[in-house]
This record gives C-alpha cells, sequence and structure tokens, in this order.
C-alpha cells in the first residue's frame, strides 16, 4: 500500500496508525472487566476496614487515550522501513464509588 501511494506520485508520508474496525464488542468486554476489578478491590478494601459496601454513589470511566505516534517516512525511505506487526489494545478505566453500609 506504501509502495503504490509513493508510485502514484506521493512524497511524504505522516501518521501511520492501524484501527480496530468494529471496536463496540472489545469496549464493552473491557468494560465488564473494569467493574469487575472495581469491585473485587472495593470489596478487599471493606473487607479488611472490617466494614460492608452498600450501594454505588457515582461510576466515571474513561476509556481509550491517545493512539501511539505514528510512522513518518518520505520517498526515499518508504521501501527501507518494514511495517511490524503488532497488538491494538482496548482498554478501560473504571472509577466506582461505594457507600459503606450500616
Amino acid at each position: 500500500m506504501l509502495g503504490a501511494a509513493f508510485g502514484a506520485g506521493a512524497n511524504a508520508m505522516f501518521g501511520l496508525a492501524f484501527q480496530i474496525e468494529e471496536p463496540r464488542q472489545l469496549e464493552e468486554q473491557a468494560r465488564e472487566k473494569a467493574m469487575a476489578d472495581a469491585r473485587a478491590r472495593a470489596e478487599g478494601l471493606a473487607r479488611l476496614a472490617g466494614v460492608r459496601l452498600g450501594p454505588i454513589v457515582s461510576i466515571q470511566e474513561n476509556s481509550g487515550g491517545a493512539p501511539p505516534p505514528g510512522v513518518m517516512m518520505y520517498k526515499a525511505q518508504a521501501a527501507d522501513i518494514p511495517i511490524e506487526a503488532g497488538e491494538l489494545l482496548v482498554t478501560t478505566t473504571v472509577s466506582a464509588v461505594y457507600s459503606i453500609a450500616k
């Protein structure tokens, strides 16, 4: 693909990036795991404190983040730069605030 672009007249490329075409299912799985982890951690802390968890007071989710820096190349370098296989991660961070049961 890069060779075809440079062959068609492109002389520079900025920001080669890969994405997941349909991330919804992976995002949902990440969300479910993050919530289960938040609950398990809260239960462990409550047990150490000698209390029981009450209902959730608030939940905040932060998903993804900035993609890794892309690749910048010029026509003279395009043939010399291999594109390695890699992995894409789908992440989410959940902050859950629980009340303490009476």
